[in-house]
This record gives structure tokens, C-alpha cells and sequence, in this order.
């Protein structure tokens, strides 16, 4: 069964409030120097986990980026198929 693409991404960002972690999020600054008013604190191992069943997949990547929350933004980097990226996506003020 195959999930739709708004679907995917309601599920990924529920998930990743549900799942978050005070004590994760108040150490990303201190041991990253990651700014946390747009993260929830989850362990890059378990953003990887979550990430890999919806690899390959450049639409929710887009939605997930579009979110601005920290997390979904690592898992959108994991789903999107870098080698078809273009430089206008990559960076949109060139």
C-alpha cells in the first residue's frame, strides 16, 4: 500500500513532534551549535531510521524542507535524490 505524498508528510512531522526529545534538543547548541527554536531533539541515528523507508523521494523532501523544523529538514537531505537536484533548488537566490 502506497501512502499519498500529504499524507507521508502529516504522518513524518506528527511523528517527529511525538517523538522529541527536551534533553536532545537543549543539547543540539551546546554540542553542535544548532539554533533549536525550530528543532524538537531527535537523535541523528533515528532520523536516519526514519528517513530510509521513504528514500527516494524528492516531493516529500520538498514538503519536509518546506516545514523549517530542524529534523525534517536532516530527513529531507536523506530522501531527495541529490544527483537530480538542480542548482536552482539547491539554491534558489541564483
Amino acid at each position: 500500500m502506497t501512502i499519498d505524498p500529504p499524507a507521508q508528510l502529516t504522518a513524518i512531522l506528527a511523528q517527529l513532534h511525538t517523538e522529541g526529545d527536551p534533553a536532545v534538543r537543549s543539547a543540539l547548541p551546546k554540542r553542535y551549535g544548532i539554533h533549536t527554536d525550530h528543532a524538537v531533539g531527535i537523535p541523528m541515528a533515528r532520523l536516519k531510521a526514519i528517513a530510509a523507508p521513504h528514500a527516494p523521494n524528492p516531493g516529500l523532501a520538498e514538503g519536509l524542507w518546506s516545514s523549517g523544523l530542524y529534523e525534517a529538514r536532516t530527513i529531507a537531505a536523506f530522501v531527495r535524490q541529490p544527483l537530480n537536484l538542480k542548482l536552482k533548488e539547491a539554491a534558489p537566490s541564483m
